[in-house]
């Protein structure tokens, strides 16, 4: 019951400081929106870079997937023959 306890305070506590970061993050959002003169979204925040990122890894964890099951095919039914070395004496 202590360790519960004890997690469930660290999880309120961790989520207490994400709310702070999020709220540090507008603040600096908000400071850059009202000095510059021109400002645009994709200034602030890249959103169609950002999904971009996230396509680009999960397509490149599936390319490895595929590479991994081809080898696993390849190597199906693979037993190695060991020949013993002689040891000259």
């Amino acid at each position: 019951m202590p360790s519960e306890y004890l997690a469930l305070m660290k999880g309120v506590q961790l989520r207490e400081i994400d709310d702070l970061e999020r709220l540090a993050i507008g603040a600096l959002f908000t400071a850059k929106a009202q000095n510059s003169k021109r400002i645009s979204l994709k200034k602030l925040f890249d959103a169609d870079k950002a999904r971009r990122k996230i396509e680009e890894d999960q397509t490149d964890k599936q390319i490895e997937i595929d590479r991994a099951m081809k080898l696993n095919e390849a190597f199906k039914g693979f037993k190695p023959q060991f020949v013993r070395k002689e040891v000259n004496k």
